[in-house]
């Protein structure tokens, strides 16, 4: 803050000062608004809350007739004011002062600012903005009398004051404005439909014709009749640059989105002054077209536009719009159906409603369905769409085009009656090497399977591919027993299919494939591991009878079961050969980590107790609170490990209480015994080691036993 002034000019505002004492500005402000005050005790206030720069900057935003200009010329010429011209990253020149006094409209002082060069370049221009949108001609003629101004500035401050709606702001501007600027404004002018801002500009010399008769283009672009009525009497040609103004004004009813009224209008007084409707090809029609403007069409081909110009193209946009009039009118008046190798037809296929009727009359005018590979037959046959389909194979499309590709889509979609009907007509079902087939089994459907094995699919094609997606994608028994009996091999892609079978858990489709040749043990086993994991019972046991090892792959099939807590999956496979110590007892720790007391109790039964994992599964079964399990652990002498012990001396509250009490139970047991009660650790071999801790007596509770992690136990001697 700026310091106090030596003298203050007002002993009304020396005694608030005084009264208000150390509540500073703050107080000074409260107390001016409770008293009569005038611009002396004004100026003052502003110096002393703000300082000179800020008083300055506070003075130009009051009203005019607030004294706003005493106070600036105060501040600017008796306390050394600077106006402030810095730029400020978030609000740009918003806030310099000669911007905020344009904003507040107050010419003199602005006049007063720009005389003791308030303003750079870039404030200049800002407040020139403020001032063309503010609508005040008198305070852009005062800015722009102080400096020259580039031709893109200016014109893009008239843009700004054309789309304002403001006559005297833009005669403003354009006293300082040169032909080319002139002639830009009158583009835009003429494009936003400015009527008033258009014979302005033409009134004071600037030709309709400018920049090649672009103001005519630009107005027909926005379907601006009146302005267009004008360029047109001044002298504008409808026919210019190949009657681009005629384009336009169709074009713009044709854009995407576009939500504007029939051009007929703007057509029609185009047509009038001269404008060619054939030109550029008949453009004009092929828009109308576009769209479906039915009058304007027969409008510009009664004016000459050629219905089959451009290939046609006119009745291919009406096809692709699913205008049918239209289409029929092109037709009539020489439009070609059959032209682009038949476009309009594969357009109209691709229609999402109304497809047969427009086919159908495209047929009718030669239209050829075997065009383009059958194309629109695949386009019909894509949407689902059976009438459009048949009534094009009627005109003879052929069905086994591009190598039966709608065959494929059709078993795509389970479409049954396609598939039968494209069949019927030529389609080949090997073609492809049966890719038709191999779609129909991945979707799981029955009738349409069984319509491609009658009509010549090969079930073995691509090893027997059709069989892996029907046991991987539904399982359905009843499709692969089709499949087998049509050829496909059981042990197609290395007996892939059985593997899948036994994801799913298909026991009856898995029996299938193994009566069949499938390999039980195939890609080392996948199928036992897939159904251990399960939990398929039956389905295991059906493996391991058909040849499927339980011992493969380190007994996975069994860490698996119990990983999941299959127990009688993992007893099975104890039985059948698969070792329950297996990955050091790997099994034993997952199947505690689970909480399955079936399955521990199948591993401790044989043998897992021993195993150098067992500490760890006490740990994992005291960390679960899962009672029954450290019972059962204990019970087998497994030792806890010294992270099982830290999670004892814890304690908890309900199961994780009862946990800790009883391995502290189990320890003072042992302990009373003769220090069996040792501690399961590892050492950097990974071995187990373990032994008594204390003497012969047994000392030694749980916190000193949680003290010799990492170490040996040390046995009684």
């Amino acid at each position: 803050m700026a310091q106090r002034p030596p003298e203050l000019p007002s002993a009304l505002t020396q005694r608030i000062l005084a009264q208000s004492g150390a509540r500073g500005a703050t107080g000074l402000t409260k107390e001016l608004q409770l008293r009569r005050w005038t611009l002396e005790d004004k100026l003052s206030w502003l110096l002393v809350a703000h300082g000179a720069n800020g008083a300055l900057d506070r003075a130009v935003r009051h009203k005019p007739g607030a004294g706003a200009l005493h106070l600036c010329q105060r501040l600017l010429a008796d306390h050394g004011a600077r106006p402030n011209t810095a730029y400020d990253r978030q609000h740009g020149h918003a806030r310099t002062t000669l911007v905020l006094a344009t904003r507040a409209g107050h010419a003199a002082v602005v006049e007063l600012l720009l005389d003791h060069a308030a303003g750079t370049n870039d404030v200049l221009r800002s407040a020139l903005h403020v001032a063309v949108t503010a609508g005040r001609a008198d305070l852009a003629r005062l800015l722009l009398s102080r400096r020259a101004w580039p031709d893109y500035e200016l014109s893009y401050a008239l843009m700004r004051a054309i789309e304002g709606w403001d006559l005297e702001v833009v005669r403003a501007l354009l006293e300082h404005s040169n032909d080319p600027v002139r002639e830009s404004a009158l583009a835009t002018a003429s494009s936003r439909g400015r009527l008033e801002v258009v014979r302005l500009l033409l009134d004071g010399g600037v030709p309709a014709t400018a920049r090649n008769h672009g103001p005519l283009i630009s107005a027909a672009h926005s379907h601006a009749m009146p302005v267009m009525r004008l360029l047109l009497e001044r002298g504008a040609q409808a026919a210019a640059r190949d009657s681009q103004a005629l384009v336009e004004a169709v074009a713009r009813s044709a854009a995407p989105g576009a939500a504007w009224a029939s051009p007929m209008e703007a057509v029609r007084l185009l047509l009038q002054h001269g404008a060619q409707a054939s030109a550029q090809h008949s453009r004009a029609l092929v828009d109308a077209a576009k769209v479906g403007h039915r009058d304007v069409a027969e409008l510009l081909m009664q004016h000459g536009a050629q219905a089959a110009a451009r290939s046609s193209q006119a009745l291919v946009e009406a096809a692709k719009g699913g205008h049918r009039a239209m289409a029929l009118l092109l037709l009539q008046n020489g439009a070609q159906a059959d032209a682009q190798q038949s476009l309009a037809l594969v357009e109209a296929s691709r229609l999402p409603c109304d497809r047969q009727e427009m086919a159908a009359l495209l047929l009718q005018h030669g239209a050829q369905a075997a065009a383009r590979g059958s194309q629109a037959l695949l386009e019909a046959v894509t949407r689902g769409d059976e009438q459009t389909a048949a009534l094009l194979l009627q005109h003879q499309a052929e069905a086994a085009g591009q190598e039966s590709l709608a065959l494929v889509e059709a078993a795509k979609q389970g479409n049954a009656t396609l598939v039968r009907l494209l069949l019927q007509h030529g389609a080949c079902a090997s073609d492809r090497q049966s890719q038709a087939l191999v779609e129909a089994a991945r979707r799981g459907d029955d009738d349409v399977v069984q319509a491609l094995l009658d009509g010549g699919a090969d079930a073995s094609a691509q090893d027997s591919l059709a069989l892996v997606e029907v046991c991987r994608h539904s399982g359905k028994l009843q499709i692969a027993t089709l499949l087998l009996e049509g050829g496909a091999q059981a042990t197609g892609y290395g007996s892939q299919p059985l593997v899948e079978a036994c994801k799913r858990g298909e026991e009856q489709v898995a029996l299938l494939l193994l009566d069949g040749g499938a390999a039980a043990g195939a890609y080392d086993n996948e199928a036992l591991m897939d159904a251990a994991r399960k939990g398929h019972l039956s389905l295991t046991r059906l493996l391991l009878d058909r040849g499927a090892d339980a011992s493969a792959r380190g007994s996975k099939a069994l860490l698996q079961a119990a990983k999941a807590g299959h127990a009688d999956v993992v007893r099975l496979l104890v039985e059948r050969g698969a070792d329950p110590l297996a990955e050091r007892g790997l099994g034993l720790v997952w199947a505690a980590n689970c909480g399955s007391e079936q399955t521990v109790a199948v591993l401790l039964q044989h043998g897992a107790a021993a195993c150098d994992e067992a500490g760890r599964a006490l740990e994992r079964a005291v960390q679960g609170g899962h009672v029954g399990l450290v019972r059962m652990l204990l019970q087998h002498d497994v030792k806890p490990t010294p992270h099982c012990l830290e999670l004892v001396s814890k304690g908890g509250k309900g199961k994780g209480r009862e946990v800790a009490d009883l391995v502290r139970q189990h320890l003072a047991q042992q302990q009373q015994r003769g220090g069996g009660g040792g501690v399961a650790t590892r050492g950097s071999s990974g071995k187990r080691k373990g032994g008594g801790e204390g003497g012969g007596g047994g000392g030694g509770g749980v916190a000193k036993k949680a003290k010799a992690s990492g170490k040996g136990g040390k046995g009684s001697r």
